[in-house]
């Protein structure tokens, strides 16, 4: 099952890829992605600058990529060790989860779109005037989130033929991913969307590697392991990075130290 995923996951991540090649190449052609001139223009000489930022900005986000990849197989081996009613529902409930999680990535692309562009601009007074108003659409789009998986949590079981343990299961997690909906719509597009985007890519890496390391995960296993508490706590403890985040992002987001021009 679980190499199934990751294999479904890896062709769709390709098949991206591939339309956004073929997108840049045959529709919007204004890059010229497969002209030689390209390819000479990008190593001349004066534009060693412009290499040195962009692995100044990149290299943090690619290792908070991968503290996250990594996580994410070791988060699913705890959640497989538990019974295979729990199994069950938590499987349902992840994908309401993730139906809606779509909403709240989208949210983080176009936070980054709008402030990378009021970055360019320059004015910071508008910079933190379009951060607050994002900040406050992230924090109500994730109530009206959380609040409507709560409330369509039984006709959605109702498609599904569960044990009666499972059922119960699951409508306790998919509470628990009502909240934790609420949390997630807060940190990740602001920390992803604006924080990051503004090119405090540090700032995002040192947050997801305290949080899934040093709590999140050593948090998990004890709940599942050692001190062999019920399902519904060690589902929370799995997804409570998205509350531990919010702290540190909301502090950091308050102090608008992340303001940075990337360009001169």
């Amino acid at each position: 099952g679980i190499q199934g995923a990751a294999v479904g996951t890896l062709t769709a991540r390709m098949l991206e890829l591939l339309i956004i090649v073929v997108y840049i190449w045959k529709i919007d052609t204004k890059v010229r992605l497969f002209e030689m001139n390209l390819f000479r223009t990008i190593f001349l000489p004066e534009n060693r600058k412009i290499w040195g930022a962009f692995f100044k900005v990149a290299f943090p986000i690619m290792c908070s990529g991968m503290i996250w990849a990594i996580s994410v197989p070791m988060q699913t081996a705890i959640l497989g060790h538990l019974s295979a009613d729990a199994i069950a529902a938590n499987s349902v409930s992840s994908t309401f989860f993730q139906y809606l999680k779509v909403i709240v990535i989208a949210l983080s692309s176009s936070s980054a779109v709008i402030i990378g562009k009021s970055i360019g601009v320059g004015n910071e007074e508008r910079i933190r005037s379009d951060a607050r108003t994002l900040s406050v659409i992230d924090v109500t789009t994730g109530a009206v989130l959380g609040l409507l998986l709560f409330l369509l949590r039984h006709p959605l079981l109702s498609m599904y033929n569960l044990s009666d343990e499972a059922m119960v299961l699951a409508d306790h997690l998919i509470i628990i991913m009502s909240c934790v909906m609420v949390g997630m719509s807060y940190q990740m597009p602001v920390s992803s969307g604006i924080i990051q985007s503004s090119g405090d890519t540090k700032f995002s890496m040192c947050v997801n590697l305290v949080s899934i390391w040093c709590i999140v995960m050593p948090l998990s296993f004890c709940a599942a392991f050692v001190w062999k508490l019920p399902v519904e706590m060690v589902v929370l403890a799995v997804q409570s990075d998205q509350f531990f985040k919010g702290i540190p992002v909301f502090l950091r987001f308050r102090s608008y130290k992340w303001i940075h021009r990337l360009t001169k």
